[in-house]
């Protein structure tokens, strides 16, 4: 007989590698002074070279939206996964070992209510055609292959 228990806690393993960290970025301190750094320094060179108050206000403006680039390009972006991208095996293959998983707790629970031995055998095999499945999809959590079209798993065909 299959551990169910077993399969559960790979399905649950796989989503903990499937939340990725962020990487880090510069300081949030850093992040402020160069945003705003950027439009009070814009807006006292403007009110130093040529008085008034618009070309301050606009050049106040404009140092914000300089400072707003520099730190956007700044903060790192994680690189794209596989599995974020739809229409990939790996976006596919994360969503069917949620399938998986659901699938396979509902025949565990089908199985515990059942007394009958035949369909208890069915219910086992069922549950290891399953778990079998487990690994495949794992396999394709990196893959750049286009998908199938669709989100399923095999299903059990057996008696």
């Amino acid at each position: 007989m299959i551990d169910a228990q077993a399969l559960l806690e790979r399905v649950e393993a796989t989503k903990a590698r499937l939340a990725a960290a962020k990487p880090p970025g510069p300081p949030l301190v850093v992040r402020w002074l160069i945003l705003f750094g950027s439009a009070i320094g814009a807006t006292v060179a403007a009110r130093i070279a040529v008085g008034g108050l618009l070309v301050p206000i606009l050049a106040f403006i404009a140092g914000l939206v300089l400072g707003i680039v520099i730190v956007s390009r700044l903060v790192p972006r994680p690189p794209r996964r596989s599995r974020d991208t739809i229409g990939t095996r790996a976006w596919e293959a994360q969503h069917n070992l949620k399938l998986l998983e659901a699938l396979t707790r509902s025949r565990r629970d089908e199985l515990a209510r059942t007394t009958e031995p035949a369909q208890r055998a069915r219910l086992e095999r069922e549950i290891a055609f399953l778990a079998a499945q487990v690994p495949e999809e794992q396999a394709l959590l990196t893959s750049d292959e286009p998908g199938r079209g669709y989100v399923g798993v095999k299903s059990y065909q057996g008696d």
